[in-house]
């Protein structure tokens, strides 16, 4: 039976005598965190309780003072102790003086007066003491699990409440599904569950925890990039140890779902896999896609110093729709949330975010900003009106509506209902919208000719008078360029 994993939380960034600050909080929050991932499984929540001694008392002459850390059960009751050591280095005399070993005079022996005698005998059961004492530190120092209970609580590792071979072993992961409140050997878990097996990214996990990551400009602290076998990914994550079960659950099943789609086309992002990061924001469970240098589309085409022919606006607006025929014709998954923050650009490269199709598992919850703005009024205007109110389930229709705003957006360089936002703002802007689902989001003399009378059908209020995303790109295709 594999030994079990012990933490290590050593807290050197504590200083004594100790002050309350924002660093000591940090310092206490990171070792708490460290001991809530080796809580066993029956573990809900962990809860850190300071030790009854008043801070200021933290000084030299209490070198090991021990906070706890209380993992409760399910039902709210104390399970585990797991303590968290905050040393101030001592001297190995220290250890010594602790514990003296028993020392026996000879009593045959004779002293030559009552004065010499108690102090030769002192000297020689002192040598004996210090002799037996570092003989005894140096076994102790190479060889630390014969060191006793009370030497553990000196030093800086962790010391389970149990012995060894008392503690609960690691069950095996479930054939069926996840342990989403488990967060115990939370890395060993993940990636040998059955259920992560074809989506678990081995070459990422391989470098772990030694995966250097830097933040994705202009994105939130759970994306960052890396660089793994030559290839450059965004790995865009939850707080894992910080998210809910049900935000937990929605994540991989959302994650676990897109993957097993098989989703190949070269204007759709690659959703490479899954994997664990330690990063400075925390441990994030991460979906790994690909790296498109110039962002999304709306910075592209809204930038005045951007000059674009009408070719390279067809080539963009062409791409768009290709891989939302690709997605409706060849798996009958509608996108979504068509919207220019979710069509990314590198180079020549148009990519819709694979990412964006996980939103379905995230509606109502919606705590992690792996979909940042994901169905909120930023979006309101590229949803078709069927929508707008009700946030209901995204069809191909639905899809057809807003890839018909994105195409003006695209030929126009202009965001839709421009002049109503600007008369009214954002707020009445919106409530416009839901009101009159019939607004025009663009004039449409100012899309190319040829493209009008699909246009015009595929922004109808009716679903199911307008036409599907292929009739919308074999349109864009015949354009005369």
């Amino acid at each position: 039976m594999e030994a079990p994993v012990l933490p290590t939380c050593n807290i050197f960034t504590i200083p004594s005598p100790v002050p309350l600050n924002s660093s000591t909080t940090r310092a206490i929050a990171t070792c708490v965190k460290a001991l809530m991932v080796q809580c066993p499984v029956d573990v809900a929540a962990c809860q850190f309780s300071p030790s009854a001694k008043p801070a200021q008392q933290w000084t030299d002459e209490s070198p090991s003072t021990v906070h706890e850390s209380v993992c409760y059960s399910a039902n709210n009751t104390t399970n585990y102790t797991l303590n968290c050591i905050a040393l101030v280095p001592t001297a190995p005399t220290a250890l010594i003086a602790s514990s003296p070993p028993e020392t026996t005079t000879n009593e045959s022996s004779s002293p030559p007066s009552a004065s010499v005698g108690p102090i030769v005998g002192g000297i020689i059961a002192g040598g004996l003491v210090i002799l037996l004492g570092l003989l005894f530190f140096r076994r102790r120092r190479n060889n630390p699990a014969a060191s006793s209970s009370n030497d553990h609580r000196r030093s800086p590792m962790y010391s389970p409440p149990m012995p060894p071979r008392s503690q609960p072993s690691r069950p095996p992961p479930s054939q069926t599904g996840l342990d989403y409140s488990n967060v115990r050997h939370l890395h060993r878990y993940l990636s040998t569950h059955p259920k992560l097996k074809s989506i678990w990214m081995h070459d990422v996990a391989s470098c772990h925890p030694k995966l250097k990551t830097a933040p994705l400009k202009g994105a939130e602290s759970t994306h960052v990039t890396a660089t793994v076998l030559r290839r450059k990914i965004v790995l865009k994550g939850m707080a894992y140890l910080d998210a809910t079960p049900s935000t937990r659950r929605a994540f991989v099943e959302g994650l676990v779902a897109v993957h097993g789609m098989t989703l190949c086309h070269k204007h759709l992002t690659t959703l490479h896999g899954m994997t664990l990061v330690d990063t400075t924001g925390g441990v994030l469970l991460c979906a790994a896609t690909d790296f498109m240098d110039q962002g999304s589309i709306g910075s592209l085409l809204l930038n005045p110093k951007t000059a674009m022919d009408r070719r390279q606006l067809a080539a963009i607006a062409v791409a768009i729709a290709e891989a939302v025929a690709y997605l409706h014709d060849e798996h009958g998954v509608a996108f979504g949330i068509l919207a220019p923050d979710k069509v990314l650009v590198d180079g020549s490269l148009v990519k819709l975010n694979v990412l964006t199709l996980l939103y379905p598992y995230y509606h109502g919850i919606r705590t992690t900003n792996l979909l940042s703005n994901a169905g909120s009024s930023l979006h309101l205007q590229f949803m078709a009106p069927e929508l707008r109110k009700t946030h209901g389930k995204f069809t191909p229709e639905a899809d057809v509506y807003a890839l018909a705003v994105m195409l003006g957006f695209v030929f126009t360089r202009t965001l839709p209902y421009a002049d109503l936002y600007h008369d009214k703002g954002l707020v009445r802007g919106d409530l416009h919208l839901l009101e009159y689902p019939d607004t025009a989001p663009y004039d449409l003399e100012l899309v190319p000719d040829a493209l009008r009378p699909t246009m015009r059908r595929a922004l109808q209020v009716d679903p199911s008078r307008r036409p599907t995303a292929s009739q919308l790109l074999r349109a864009l295709v015949a354009l005369p360029l």
